[in-house]
């Protein structure tokens, strides 16, 4: 990836298309590294939360599915797997 991205930075804009304007000879890439893990991390964490709530919509699912939650614990779980919809799309 910082490869891409350094190949990009060095294109001298030969075709229009990546025009640099004012732009340094040597591109100061000290802080991208730093910047890529950080996304990294974010998207991981992201896709595992993701992944997380599938998981416990499908144990909340089949806990209902059993019927052997109170009233109340079966309007709590109903309430539960709404919100999870909710955030799924």
């Amino acid at each position: 990836m910082i490869k891409v991205i350094e190949d990009l930075l060095r294109i001298s804009g030969r075709d229009g298309d990546f025009i640099k304007v004012g732009s340094p000879t040597t591109p100061d890439l000290t802080g991208i590294d730093q910047v890529l893990e950080a996304w990294s991390e974010e998207r991981g964490r992201s896709i595992e939360c993701v992944l997380l709530l599938d998981r416990v919509h499908r144990l909340l699912s089949r806990i209902l599915a059993a019927g052997r939650l109170t009233d109340q614990d079966q309007r709590e779980v109903k309430r539960l797997l709404r919100v999870i919809d909710s955030h799924r799309e």
